[in-house]
């Protein structure tokens, strides 16, 4: 299956959505990514770009580097979601009850 992004104008959007509904493909979804986020990102970047050395060489990280106790911990919560998959909560579910525990 091929994936295609498309930017839509605001005013034919709701056109293309429903000729893409009729022409029955498979599956369609509308990515809306916050303004807030994207400046974010975008901060991330120049900050990287003007000062490449804080980031972090993926390849010299290793699994000596990871504190032993981290380790324990994941390969406790493996174990554990192994024995009671029913437990397990998808990421957007845990982010949303994080951003309300904490009014977020």
């Amino acid at each position: 299956m091929k994936q295609v992004i498309l930017n839509i104008p605001e005013s034919k959007f709701q056109f293309f959505m429903e000729l893409v509904k009729n022409l029955g493909f498979v599956k369609t979804s509308v990515l809306d990514i916050p303004e807030e986020h994207k400046r974010i990102v975008r901060k991330r970047i120049a900050d990287s770009t003007k000062n490449p050395e804080r980031l972090l060489d993926y390849v010299s990280i290793t699994e000596n580097e990871i504190p032993q106790w981290q380790i324990n911990e994941v390969e406790t919560r493996l174990i554990d979601l192994e024995k009671h998959p029913e437990k397990a909560i998808d990421f957007d579910h845990a982010i949303g009850r994080i951003e309300k525990k904490y009014g977020l």
